[in-house]
Formats: structure tokens, C-alpha cells, sequence
């Protein structure tokens, strides 16, 4: 029998002091490593055994500098989703926490679904998470985690959609939990005050919002023209990631280089500086924090620092921008330039934002006493029901068969192009950059596991060359 998961009405268990365990905490690029670290953290000052790996997506994921700056001098091991899925132990841990995107998510949950469990005495507890803002693909992004034991929801707004998408397909709201975001840290009374007008304004970038190259050279010269409107003001640009560096979705035109354009013609104010610290230090001092709709927003909210969501570019879903609709914080460059101050109304602050930090001692105790109940039974529990993977079994399977039934016919022979190259076509034409860095990336494994089959294959043959024979043994005996 399955032991009870925590009911999801937004309040987790007692804490308590939990047994040691084994924990494995999964993660793909930096902002997912950042939000499930903190879960890592916990378990592991609990006395819990926690091991990083990361899920190998394409060249240079993780450059020292992201690690380092996320607290790891040396990177954890890496491997491709498929080699992680396949590892041996990968289903003797008591817990796995996914820091992973939807997609790669719902994968490892099905490769674990795949395992038989008839001879196990335990299977892990798998967690979903969600790294930072979710302003589109809401349904897509659950149906992606809703396999997992247990989906932590950053804001009591996400987790009322949640229980709103249960109650539509009938199933039963009993594994979302409204635990809040991991990277938002409450309101620190220990920092100054901001001030109005703002003297330190913070500019957070994001890799692909906005994304064309006319909107990036706006966005930049009208900062310009903002720290030259008021030298008595710093204005910082921190960009999402420095250039050579990359997410999960890539920059295609850095701010970086825009910056140093205008600084090698003359038109860079003293004012404005472009910088990679982490932005919790830079928030610290800021006064006014400007974005499109990076989560970075919710974190200056929560500190009680003033933020403004330019929507200079319209109000869409691609930019996300939709999120603040509500918010009372949308505004535009020309607002900012006459001082105009936004006004966040404080019910939307209850609905979208909320810090993890409370809840992450009392998500522990829940994991030892899920483990613990698991192995009194002295047998591994059933998966979770999964409506979303229940409804797409029959073309899984007919896809897998690779044959169109009704027609008799191969699926070769009824397109003319496989999926798989359909879809590399379209990221060729969507994502150039990303396209061929993928597969600088997918040649780079290759060689260098040719380079290790031929690197073992000339030790073999060194060391045998290097043995003498039982005749020549025999001859030096003699």
C-alpha cells in the first residue's frame, strides 16, 4: 500500500529529524541547479547522502564560472539523458529530485516507470520542480511532471491552476504541493532601505526576451539614454549569462557586445556598467530593479525592493509579460524617465510570490517519513497515476511500431521526411546557433569516445608487447 503523500492545501508537515538516506539530485543547466540545490542542501545537513549529476544537453552547459558561482569548484559528473535514464542505480535511491526541464523530466519518469518493481523492497521518491516563472505552456509543463510523486509549485497561483486541472480531468489534487520558489529569499530587513527616486537601478536581462536584434539595440539605447538623463543615478545591466556561455535557451544577440559598440564610439554614459555578479549581491543595493519578465522581478518583490516589467514590446505570452498584467507594475522607458512609480498591488504579490526557504526543513521530514513508511511495508510502491501518459499510450505504441495500420503502409513510405529530421530541420531554421552547437557538442562525445576505444585498445596492445612470451621466459630461465 502506498504510503500517503502530503495533502496539497499549501502547508507542509511538521519538521522533524529524518534518518540518513540516499538522495540524487538531477539538473541540466544553471538556473535548475540553482533551484534544486537548496533541496540537496537540506537533505544532506539532515545527514543524508546527496549526489549531483548533471544531464548533459550540449557543449559548454555549465562553464567553471556558473559552477563557482553556484558553489561548485569542480563540476559534478555528466552524462546524456540517455546514459542517465540507463544507469544501474538510478532507481536504488530514496529519493531523486528532477532540476530538470519538462521534456527531460518526463523522460527519466518514464524511464523509471519502465523498471519492475514485483522484486523490490523500495523505489525512489521523485520530486518535480519548476525553476522559475511559468507564463506559457502551463498544461504542457504539468502534463510533463505530473508522473512524479511530488510536484512543488513556487506560488499558491500555480498550485490553484493545478488543483483547477485535477479537478477537470477527475483525478485526485493529492501530490502538488505549494512550497514556493527556491531562488526567492524573504525579505532581508538587514539591507537599506530603496529610495525614490531610485539612485541604484538594476537592469536583469534574459537570453531570449527580448530576442530580435532591433528590439535588444532599443532596449539598450534607451538605458543610455536613461543614465545620461541622470548622472546622478548607476545605472547596471546584468546579463542573464556571459558570452561564450549559454542556458536552456541561448542568447543570440548578447548585450555584451551591443555595450561595447557603444562604448567604442563614445556614446557609453560613465554611469551605466555592465556587470556578471550574482544578482542576489546586486539586489542587495538596488533601488529599483527593471526586466521584461525575468524572475528576478519576484525576487526584488520579495525583498521589498520596487521592480518595473517594460512593456515596451508588447504585452504577449512569448515574452511573458502576461504574467505582471495584474501586478500594477507594468510600465515603459518614458514612464521611467519621468519618475513615474509603479504602484504593485499587494494581492497579486500574495498570489505569485512566495519563498521555499520555510518550507524546505518540513519537505525533508516528508521524504524520511514517505521512505520509512515505504520500507515497513517491505515492498516497493505502485507509480503514481499519470492521466497525461495514459491518453498518448496508443500512438506511443503506434509510433513505436513505425506503421500506419489503417494504410498498410511503412511510416517511411507515407512521409517523406522522418520526425527526427523534422525536427532537427526546424531547429536548424528556429535556432541556427543552438542547431549547430548541438552538434558540435554530439561530435565532441563521439570523438572522444572513439579517442578512449583507441586509447584502451593501444594500452591492451602496449601492455601485451610489453609481457614476454612463455618461450622467451623458458630461453631466459635456461
Amino acid at each position: 500500500m502506498q504510503p500517503a503523500l502530503p495533502a496539497a492545501s499549501g502547508r507542509m508537515p511538521r519538521p522533524s529529524e529524518p534518518a540518513p538516506g540516499r538522495a540524487l539530485v538531477l539538473a541540466s543547466f544553471d538556473s535548475f541547479l540553482k533551484a534544486a540545490k537548496p533541496i540537496g542542501e537540506a537533505l544532506a545537513a539532515a545527514g543524508w547522502q546527496v549526489d549531483t549529476r548533471l544531464v548533459r544537453v550540449r557543449a559548454r552547459q555549465l562553464s567553471r564560472r556558473q559552477l563557482t558561482a553556484l558553489g561548485y569548484p569542480a563540476p559534478p559528473p555528466a552524462a546524456t539523458l540517455a546514459e542517465t535514464i540507463a544507469a544501474p542505480d538510478l532507481i536504488d535511491y530514496d529519493v531523486i529530485v528532477l532540476g530538470l526541464d519538462g521534456r527531460r523530466t518526463r523522460a527519466v519518469l518514464g524511464g523509471l516507470r519502465r523498471l519492475p518493481l514485483a522484486a523490490r523492497k523500495a523505489r525512489p521518491l521523485t520530486i518535480a520542480l519548476y525553476p522559475g516563472i511559468v507564463f506559457r505552456h502551463q498544461v504542457h509543463g504539468l502534463a510533463n511532471r505530473f508522473g512524479a510523486d511530488l510536484i512543488l509549485f513556487n506560488s499558491p497561483a500555480d498550485h490553484a491552476h493545478y488543483e483547477a486541472t485535477c479537478a477537470a480531468l477527475g483525478v485526485a489534487a493529492d501530490r502538488g504541493v505549494c512550497f514556493g520558489s527556491t531562488v526567492i529569499r524573504a525579505d532581508d530587513r538587514s539591507r537599506p532601505a530603496p529610495v525614490w527616486p531610485p539612485r541604484i537601478i538594476l537592469y536583469a536581462e534574459q537570453p531570449d526576451v527580448p530576442a530580435s536584434r532591433i528590439e535588444r539595440l532599443y532596449l539598450v539605447d534607451r538605458l543610455i539614454a536613461y543614465a545620461r538623463a541622470h548622472p546622478e543615478r548607476t545605472v547596471i545591466i546584468k546579463p542573464r549569462h556571459a558570452p561564450g556561455e549559454t542556458t536552456l535557451r541561448p542568447t543570440i544577440h548578447h548585450l555584451a557586445g551591443i555595450v561595447s559598440r557603444a562604448e567604442r564610439r563614445g556614446l557609453k554614459p560613465a554611469n551605466l556598467r555592465l556587470v556578471y555578479e550574482p544578482i542576489e549581491n546586486l539586489l542587495d543595493t538596488t533601488d529599483l530593479c527593471l526586466t521584461v519578465s525575468s524572475t528576478v522581478a519576484l525576487q526584488a518583490a520579495a525583498r521589498g525592493i520596487p521592480f518595473a516589467i517594460l512593456g515596451d514590446f508588447g504585452i504577449c505570452e512569448d515574452y511573458g509579460t502576461n504574467f505582471f498584467i495584474d501586478s500594477g507594475c507594468l510600465t515603459t522607458f518614458d514612464a521611467l524617465q519621468a519618475d513615474d512609480k509603479a504602484a504593485l498591488r499587494p494581492h497579486w504579490l500574495e498570489r505569485h510570490v512566495l519563498a521555499a526557504e520555510a518550507n524546505i526543513p518540513a519537505l525533508v521530514d516528508t521524504i524520511a517519513q514517505w521512505r520509512d513508511a515505504q520500507r515497513q511495508g517491505g515492498r516497493a510502491c505502485a507509480w503514481p497515476p499519470d492521466p497525461f501518459a495514459a491518453m498518448g499510450e496508443s500512438f506511443n505504441r503506434y509510433q513505436a511500431a513505425d506503421g500506419a495500420r489503417a494504410t498498410g503502409l511503412p511510416l517511411r513510405a507515407t512521409c517523406r521526411i522522418s520526425p527526427l529530421w523534422a525536427r532537427k530541420l526546424r531547429k536548424l531554421v528556429r535556432e541556427p546557433r543552438r542547431f549547430f552547437a548541438d552538434m558540435a557538442m554530439n561530435w565532441h562525445v563521439r570523438l572522444a569516445a572513439a579517442c578512449r576505444r583507441a586509447g584502451a585498445r593501444q594500452s591492451a596492445l602496449t601492455q601485451r608487447n610489453s609481457c614476454p612470451s612463455v618461450n622467451q621466459t623458458v630461453k631466459t630461465v635456461t
